[in-house]
């Protein structure tokens, strides 16, 4: 059968035409065999799509620049004319821009097509609502987002003209009326670049449903053109030939005038350093001439050129960068002063002396937790106790420490409690979420943790609910096969733990099945080890074992002179929480009487685990909260004048009261004479010393170890080895040389031998050498870098540096490499590649420096 039907525009840009066959008439019982098949279908459904053509959506749009080449700095008009699919003129809006299309080809960017963009195809699903059996429901492709996009770039540029200074990527951006006729007009005034400008625009009538899109260029060219041959930037020390380009257009050869004028930190290094005249010859063509500049102390910088051709004549300014990023290097001691310390420090080197007095380092590590307890709690178990722990630590900490919270810390311990105590079932134990079908008896472990640590820290507990939720405990420690997920060693060790401890919490201390605990001791993740030592120094017949196994704990802590930081690693690392274990481990130094060095910097190391919003999690913030109430307990607030010395002048002197507090003071280490500092009086302090690196330095080793090489690239490949040219260690680096136009691979290798968190890996790049960017379209795919271990998270490229950075590493060897060419010949300081933490830079590694000559 036929049937017609109209097409509308609610059916663009696609549709489908959907039809149901339903059989009727009676049975055929007496049809031959091969038909009851097809007679026993009782129904039929199809579908069959079609498009619907959009070519009436589109606009006509005429872009048409008055002058097809223009001088820089003169003025252009653009015409535009809209109509529609038959000619006739149509009202709408125009928005069109003009831009260097040297930046353009960068990214390949053009406007989108609207007409496309607006009415992307969409895919089409039906459900029909049908009990017949034969009817199968397929779930369809979801459809793709529509929009468009593309990065963007940005060209540094040198164009041409008069005294050339104003140079834009994009001298015109405007929305037009088009009038009765279809018709608008923009006129602006050019940008001294010499390059071909593309016109773009997007028009849409008055309705918005019918669209338009095009582009035309045009030239910005004059008879003769000058253009500088610059580095991106010079540092103090350099050397190189400034050069400048002259392109003659004019077909005529003879007498060429240039006249170049410096200021700022560049000078000629031969005669007048300001200025410089030359005539040389000109010929048909492109052609360069190179002068020998030396850069100095940085200061703003102008390089200007002239050039005269018989009555052609060009000259340009621009500025120049020279940068003196000064690379330093810091070291660090902290400690505690019981009435007088002696900190060896030597201040000879110059850079700047730090130091922090404080008769507590509890509250600026408090505060930051408060805003785990923002925003809405998750209907959890785990997530109740957690903010208990938290809002009942605060809520005790803030009188002594007298704390500014933004919350009420007793009403969140009232709401916290209730909210966990919502959670009890009739067994004694806690459901991990509202409803649950049975208790669990690690949220129970928690449950409880939480309860006795608020009861410690003065909130009245339900004894109901933790003598119901101790007798849960007593039960899954004798028989922790009772929940059928728990069946292996390993599990029951972990849980029968967890109900020691929580027993212990409550004032019962047990050591049933302890030997099964500890000989799966080297499975457990490193958080619950720590707990397992601190058990087995208080119970009676196991602190030998206890102390063995907190003296191996102890041996790798790794202690600098910022941070004491639990670095431990297993085979379960991963199921742990590193706060966790670092909140654990200051809790076995206090509880072991160690160092108030190695105290301090675990407290120091737990708050670096945190990032500006707080420590990753609420059961995180909970742990580190726990320690750090333990911490607070050893601590008593008197008054005191605490006395800092370097020689025989006093730094600073501090008066402490009955609350905390803290002072930091910056000194010029220039003005300082000693080798040492002393402090007088009880006060946590913290020396950061930093100095700067001398241009000629080796490499240093202080945490980490950085070796770059400079490679051949590969070709075509990113997993072929590169040929080392030179390689820049610890020692002393020798001059490297290589020839101006090349490309080469470097790698920035760094040797991590303990867990780092947010590192930061610089490279700094000497003047002759540019970053080559792989991600422009008009980069040379031919040869590409070697790949960088999959560990880097990000890496950017700078005008004189290249910044990596990781989240985490592991102990291991990691790679980040990129492409550089060699643009300009001269001789330039190379630094040294540096790798260091984010929030300890002390804490660092840094390949040797060189010098780069670049021959012509």
């Amino acid at each position: 059968m036929r049937f017609p039907f109209k097409i509308t525009s609610d059916m663009m840009p696609n549709a489908a035409l959907e039809a149901v066959v339903v059989r009727r008439g009676a049975a055929c019982f007496d049809c031959a065999q091969h038909d009851k098949a097809s007679v026993a279908t009782l129904s039929l459904t199809g579908m069959a799509g079609f498009n619907v053509d959009l070519a009436d959506r589109y606009l006509k749009l005429a872009i048409a620049p008055r002058s097809a080449t223009v001088q820089p700095g003169g003025a252009q008009s653009v015409d535009f004319a809209l109509s529609g699919g038959m000619g006739a003129p149509v009202r709408g809006e125009i928005v069109a821009m003009v831009v260097n299309d040297a930046i353009l080809q960068l990214s390949g960017y053009r406007l989108p097509d609207l007409v496309q963009t607006v009415f992307a195809t969409q895919p089409i699903a039906t459900i029909f609502a049908d009990n017949r059996e034969n009817v199968t429901l397929k779930t369809q492709t979801p459809p793709s987002e529509k929009g468009f996009g593309y990065g963007g770039g940005f060209l540094a540029g040198a164009g041409s003209t008069r005294v050339r200074a104003n140079f834009q990527p994009m001298p015109y951006y405007g929305v037009l009326q088009t009038d009765a006729r279809g018709r608008a007009h923009a006129q602006f005034t050019m940008p001294d670049d010499l390059t071909t400008w593309r016109v773009m625009a997007v028009a849409l009538d008055g309705d918005a449903a019918h669209f338009a899109t095009g582009d035309r260029t045009f030239i910005s060219t004059q008879p003769l053109i000058a253009n500088p041959l610059l580095p991106q930037f010079a540092r103090p020390g350099d050397r190189f030939q400034l050069g400048l380009s002259i392109a003659n257009q004019t077909g005529a050869s003879g007498a060429l005038d240039l006249v170049l004028k410096l200021s700022g930190a560049l000078a000629f290094a031969q005669g007048d350093p300001h200025a410089q005249s030359a005539t040389e010859t000109a010929q048909t063509g492109v052609q360069a001439f190179r002068f020998p500049v030396v850069a100095g102390t940085p200061a703003a910088t102008l390089v200007e050129a002239s050039s005269s051709l018989g009555s052609q004549r060009d000259a340009f300014r621009v500025p120049f960068t020279t940068s003196d990023r000064t690379v330093t290097e810091s070291v660090i001691e902290s400690g505690v002063s019981t009435g007088h310390a002696a900190i060896p420090m030597n201040v000879s080197a110059g850079g700047s002396l730090q130091l922090t007095l404080a008769n507590s380092i509890v509250p600026q590590f408090v505060v930051p937790s408060e805003r785990a307890m923002e925003g809405e709690a998750l209907p959890l178990a785990d997530e109740s106790a957690s903010r208990l722990v938290v809002a009942s630590a605060l809520a005790r900490l803030r009188g002594p420490y007298r704390l500014e919270l933004a919350f009420d810390p007793a009403a969140a311990v009232a709401t916290n409690l209730q909210a966990l105590l919502s959670y009890r079932r009739g067994d004694g134990g806690f459901g991990g979420f509202t409803g649950a079908s049975a208790s669990d008896p690690f949220t129970t472990a928690g449950a409880l943790d939480a309860l006795l640590f608020a009861r410690t820290q003065g909130v009245r507990v339900d004894a109901n609910a933790v003598s119901q939720g101790i007798g849960f405990m007593t039960q899954a420690l004798a028989n922790p096969g009772r929940f059928k997920w728990c069946n292996g060693a390993l599990c029951k060790a972990q849980l029968r733990f967890e109900a020691l401890w929580t027993l212990s919490q409550a004032g019962h201390r047990r050591t049933d099945f302890l030997s099964d605990i500890v000989a799966q001791s080297s499975s457990l993740d490193s958080a619950t080890q720590i707990r397992l030592a601190r058990y087995l120094l208080k119970t009676p017949g196991w602190q030998g074992q206890g102390a063995a196994m907190a003296d191996r704990l102890a041996q790798t802590l790794y202690v600098t002179g910022r941070y004491s930081v639990a670095n431990l690693a297993t085979a379960w690392s991963w199921l742990g929480s590193l706060v966790d274990a670092q909140s654990q481990m200051l809790q076995l130094l206090i509880e072991r009487r160690a160092p108030a060095e190695q105290i301090d910097g675990a407290v120091r190391a737990l708050v670096a685990q945190q990032c500006k919003c707080g420590w990753p999690t609420t059961a995180d913030t909970a742990s580190a909260l726990t320690a750090l109430s333990a911490y607070a307990a050893t601590e008593r607030l008197t008054p005191s004048t605490v006395t800092a010395m370097v020689g025989k002048r006093t730094v600073v002197s501090v008066k402490f009261g009955r609350t905390a507090s803290s002072q930091t003071i910056a000194v010029d280490a220039s003005s300082l004479n000693g080798k040492a500092v002393a402090i007088e009086g009880n006060a946590h302090y913290t020396l950061l010393y930093t100095y700067p690196v001398p241009p000629d330095a080796p490499g240093q080793l202080a945490a980490f170890r950085v070796i770059r090489t400079l490679n051949e690239p590969s070709i075509g490949s990113t997993a072929t080895d590169a040929a080392a040219l030179a390689t820049m260690d610890l020692s002393a680096a020798a001059p490297v040389a290589v020839a101006a136009g090349r490309v080469f691979d470097i790698d920035v290798r760094t040797i991590v031998d303990h867990p780092v968190d947010r590192i930061v890996i610089e490279d700094p790049l000497p003047a002759g050498f540019e970053a080559v960017d792989t991600s422009f379209r008009t980069t040379l795919q031919a040869i590409v870098p070697q790949s960088d271990s999959w560990q880097i998270d990000a890496t950017q490229i700078y005008r004189d540096r290249v910044v990596a950075y990781a989240q985490h590493l592991d102990p291991g060897v990691y790679d980040v490499h990129y492409l550089v060419r060699s643009v300009t010949p001269g001789t330039f300081r190379w630094p040294g590649a540096r790798a260091y933490l984010q929030d300890a830079p002390e804490q660092f590694g840094r390949s040797a420096s060189s010098t780069l000559e670049v021959r012509p």
